[in-house]
């Protein structure tokens, strides 16, 4: 872990322990070579299914008309042109970046030092307001993560696995920056104060990865709380065995009941946040975690009253309490 000055300034005395010193242009590349492969692929299929439907179209023609179609029905219609998602290519490269980049350097071994160091370099990266009046996500990856030591930098963040590069996602120091925790928003929090309420929430996307973010935006209904409970109870039960799961550890709901139940349609990492398991815990969660999809920066009262455990190790692992006045 770094060493704090009273002014904030972090301090190794392993000159290896910086940034630069892992080729983040290298995860840029992966990124990049997915994505091109994805757009062909989805290309030539677009360009597969056009060329039969024209097909069809000349064929229906000649069916019901004497004479031939003297034109050409393919310039009649727009040829297709393919797009992919973030997500999309996120997914198609997620074993390479996993195995040819993240744990090629040892990405897990080195969060102790590198995820505060990320910090600070996102948490002063500049922000733009769109029309709005809010901050725009689009912007803010657009405009800053634009090298290819910044893309790498950023499509690590972006990933839904942060197990892969962080140990134990629900104890310290890895929950500063876990499932919960949208990291861009978070460093801009932590260093510049700046609330997760402004940014704007059609552009949360952006600067989010696709697992959280799909719980940040997802209009959760309003459940009782015998409801949630009742959910919770049933989620954590161990099939084989009929005991329960323990919630502080279980990192997601079980159960056929939720094909079904008040929670299907729910995201995943919403399910966690309303029936407080894994790191939505009281026990387990930080004022910097996303726990309400509707209140960003709210932390719900505990379903079950309990005596929050606290880190009495700062000087290791409480980072949040830290200076970042850099």
């Amino acid at each position: 872990m770094p060493n704090y000055s009273k002014k904030g300034y972090t301090t190794y005395n392993n000159s290896e322990k910086t940034i630069d010193s892992i080729p983040w242009s290298e995860a840029a590349a992966i990124y990049a070579n997915s994505y091109e492969s994805a757009l062909e692929t989805k290309q030539r299929n677009l360009d597969y299914a056009f060329k039969l439907r024209i097909e069809q179209l000349e064929e229906e023609y000649c069916d019901s008309n004497e004479a031939p179609y003297e034109g050409n029905f393919s310039d009649k219609y727009n040829k297709p042109v393919a797009k992919v998602s973030t997500t999309e290519v996120l997914k198609a490269c997620k074993e390479e970046l996993q195995t040819s980049f993240i744990a090629r350097y040892s990405l897990q071994s080195k969060a102790d030092w590198l995820m505060p160091l990320l910090v600070t370099l996102v948490g002063n990266m500049p922000t733009t307001t769109n029309s709005n009046g809010l901050i725009s996500g689009l912007r803010f990856r657009n405009d800053n993560f634009n090298t290819p030591k910044l893309k790498g930098i950023y499509w690590l963040l972006m990933q839904n696995e942060k197990s892969s590069f962080l140990k134990l996602l629900y104890k310290s120091p890895s929950k500063h920056y876990g499932g919960l925790v949208p990291f861009i928003m978070y460093a801009q929090r932590l260093v510049r104060g700046i609330k997760y309420s402004e940014w704007d929430k059609t552009e949360v996307s952006y600067i989010v990865n696709s697992s959280l973010a799909d719980a940040m935006i997802y209009p959760v209904p309003k459940l009782d709380k015998s409801v949630l409970l009742h959910e919770r109870a049933q989620g954590l039960i161990t099939k084989t065995t009929g005991l329960s799961r323990s919630p502080l550890s279980t990192h997601k709901l079980y159960g056929t009941q939720l094909a079904e139940g008040p929670l299907a349609e729910v995201p995943e990492l919403a399910r966690v946040m309303l029936t407080q398991i894994w790191q939505a815990h009281p026990d387990n969660r930080t004022k910097y975690m996303i726990l309400d999809p509707l209140d960003w920066d709210s932390m719900p009262d505990p379903l079950i009253p309990t005596k929050v455990l606290m880190d009495l190790n700062t000087t290791n692992t409480d980072i949040d309490e830290m200076p970042w006045n850099i």
